[in-house]
C-alpha cells in the first residue's frame, strides 16, 4: 500500500514508453534525449510525452513540406531549427489551421494549435539550456488566444434520470439491455463511484481490489501526476460497491483489478466511455461522457460548499487555477438575479 503504483498502471506505462521509442525512431536524434530528459529528470508522465512526441512530429512534418532541401524528418537537423525565426513559427501555427498528411485532413483549434505551440517550446527550452542552440523564436509569438468553454454537467433532475436508466435501462435496445442486466450492479457501482467522488475515469479503470477500504470508505488512486491519494465515498457508493463485489464481480479470478469486463479482463477506459453514452441517451442536447460527470461532482461540490480549495483537493489538481472553471454558479442560481436585485433596491428606498 505504500508503494504509489500497481501493476495496471506500471503496464500501461511501459506500452507508451514503447511507443515513444517506436516514433522516436523517425524522429531526428537530438529528440530521444529530450524524450529521455522529460521521462527522467522532469519525472514527466509517459502519456505526456508522448503527446509532445506526436504534436512535434506535426511540426517537423511541416519543417520538410515547407522545405524542400530537406529529404526527411530525420535530417531535420539543430542548425535548421536554430535559424527559424518568429515568423517562420507563425506559418506554422497556420498551417495547423487544416493541412493534409498521406491523404488525410487535419485542423486544430486554438486549443490543438496551443498545446503543439507548447510541446515546440519545451524542445527549444531544452535544447537551449544543453547549449545546442541559442536563437528561441518560440518565446516570441503569444499563445492563440483560447475561448472559454462553458462546462457540461448534469443538473440535479438529469443525474437522476440518468442513474434511473442505468438502472432500468429504459432507453437501450432489447439486445443492449439483455448484456447490460448482466453487468446492471457494476454500471451503478460505476455511475455512483464517478458521480460521488469525481475520480478520473483512468484512475477508475485502474483501481484494485485492495485499494479499497470499506471501513473508512475511501479509495487509494494513483493522481495524474503519479502521485498516491484517497478518495473518501458516502454510503450510497459504499452499498453500490459491495452490492457489485458480493452479486456479480467474478469469484473464480485471480485479476486485482476492482472492475472486470464481461469477457473477464480489466474493464478499459473504451468501455467505460461506451457505457456512459449508451446510459446519457435519456438526457436530451447534452453530450455525455465520463468526464462530465467528474465536472458535474465539481460543479455540485463547489455550489454546496463555496469552498475552491476543497473541490481542488477533490479533484487532485495541483493549481486552483483549473479548478476555478468550476466555480461557476450555474443558470439556477443566475435566474434569482433578478429577484434579488429587486430586494436590494427595495432596501436602499426604504
Amino acid at each position: 500500500m505504500s508503494n504509489p503504483s500497481n501493476r495496471y498502471l506500471d503496464s500501461q506505462k511501459a506500452s507508451i514508453i514503447k511507443k515513444i521509442q517506436t516514433m522516436e525512431k523517425s524522429m531526428p536524434s537530438y529528440t530521444k534525449d529530450f524524450f529521455s530528459f522529460y521521462l527522467s529528470v522532469k519525472n514527466a508522465q509517459p502519456r505526456t510525452v508522448l503527446g509532445y512526441a506526436y504534436d512535434l512530429d506535426v511540426f517537423f512534418y511541416y519543417i520538410t513540406e515547407s522545405n524542400p532541401s530537406i529529404k526527411d524528418v530525420v535530417s531535420v537537423s539543430v542548425d535548421i531549427l536554430d535559424n527559424l525565426e518568429a515568423q517562420d513559427i507563425q506559418e506554422y501555427l497556420v498551417f495547423l489551421t487544416s493541412y493534409e498528411r498521406d491523404g488525410k485532413t487535419y485542423q486544430n483549434s486554438a486549443t490543438g494549435k496551443a498545446r503543439k505551440l507548447s510541446a515546440l517550446r519545451s524542445l527549444y527550452k531544452y535544447l537551449q539550456n544543453m547549449k545546442m542552440l541559442k536563437n528561441n523564436p518560440t518565446v516570441l509569438i503569444p499563445n492563440p488566444k483560447l475561448k472559454k468553454k462553458a462546462i457540461i454537467m448534469m443538473e440535479n433532475d438529469e443525474v437522476e434520470d440518468f442513474v434511473d436508466n442505468v438502472e432500468s435501462g429504459e432507453t437501450l435496445t432489447a439486445k443492449q439491455k439483455e448484456a447490460c442486466d448482466k453487468m446492471k450492479e457494476r454500471d451503478i457501482a460505476i455511475v455512483t463511484l464517478l458521480l460521488r467522488t469525481g475520480i478520473r475515469i483512468s484512475e477508475l479503470v485502474g483501481l484494485d481490489l485492495d485499494d479499497i477500504n470499506m471501513k473508512n470508505r475511501s479509495i487509494r488512486i494513483i493522481r495524474k501526476g503519479g502521485n498516491e491519494s484517497y478518495a473518501y465515498f458516502d454510503e450510497e457508493a459504499m452499498y453500490a460497491i459491495q452490492s457489485y463485489l458480493d452479486n456479480e464481480r467474478p469469484k473464480d479470478t485471480s485479476l486485482t483489478a476492482l472492475f472486470i469486463s464481461r469477457k473477464g479482463s480489466r474493464l478499459s477506459v473504451r468501455s467505460v466511455e461506451r457505457m456512459i453514452k449508451k446510459y446519457s441517451a435519456v438526457i436530451p442536447n447534452k453530450h455525455i461522457t465520463p468526464h462530465k460527470l467528474r465536472s458535474t461532482f465539481a460543479t455540485q461540490l463547489y455550489r454546496e460548499t463555496n469552498d475552491i480549495y476543497l473541490v481542488k483537493d477533490a479533484l487532485g489538481h495541483e493549481s486552483v487555477n483549473t479548478t476555478a472553471r468550476y466555480a461557476d454558479i450555474g443558470n439556477n442560481r443566475r435566474q434569482e438575479v433578478p429577484k434579488l436585485i429587486d430586494k436590494a433596491y427595495k432596501l436602499k428606498l426604504e
